[in-house]
């Protein structure tokens, strides 16, 4: 076999491997999940910040218009699911909740963790906040945490009001501005 042959068979057997190769690629990209086009999908769609999670494809961040249902949500985004016990499919979603997907296809109705929550810009309950929750906010350390949570237990377990973080020691008016916006009271 001269040097020009054996050329011209490496060639076919790269062209059948790139054949071989598209083909399963194309088959692949076919057989995937169907684009589903959301309405609100982005940021600028409205208000509220609602997370999908859990066994399904579907799973991320969504941004919706007030008063959008669960049931409505769901199927427009997709996903399957089964009748939940004691969840009511027609309840308006809010801002901070996340739709866990179970794998046989029942839904439960969660708060975010503190960390997405932060990350999109919303407020963690103070009430719910643990150790580590409030590490992730600027300008509380190990210390302030501790004594949040002191405060918390010393005061029946909850803070009715967030101006009370200011009886703690550390926290004053100046440091209060800068952390009262990463709070709620639930």
């Amino acid at each position: 076999m001269t040097l020009k042959e054996r050329q011209i068979n490496g060639l076919m057997v790269f062209l059948a491997v790139a054949l071989v190769m598209y083909a399963a690629g194309s088959a692949w990209f076919q057989n995937g999940p169907p684009d589903v086009n959301l309405p609100w999908g982005n940021i600028r769609s409205g208000p509220v910040a609602v997370e999908i999670a859990g066994e399904t494809i579907r799973s991320g961040i969504y941004y919706l218009p007030e008063k959008t249902i669960i049931q409505e949500f769901l199927n427009m985004a997709g996903v399957e699911y089964s009748n939940p016990a004691g969840l009511n499919l027609f309840q308006p979603l809010k801002s901070g909740s996340t739709l866990r997907i179970h794998g046989n296809g029942q839904v439960a109705l969660e708060g975010m963790k503190a960390a997405t929550r932060l990350s999109l810009n919303l407020p963690i309950d103070i009430n719910r906040a643990s150790f580590a929750d409030l590490l992730l906010i600027p300008g509380i350390g190990e210390s302030t945490a501790r004594q949040i949570l002191d405060f918390r237990r010393l005061s029946g377990g909850s803070i009715n009001n967030l101006e009370s973080l200011m009886n703690i020691r550390g926290i004053k008016e100046k440091r209060f501005e800068k952390i009262k916006g990463y709070f709620y009271v639930g």
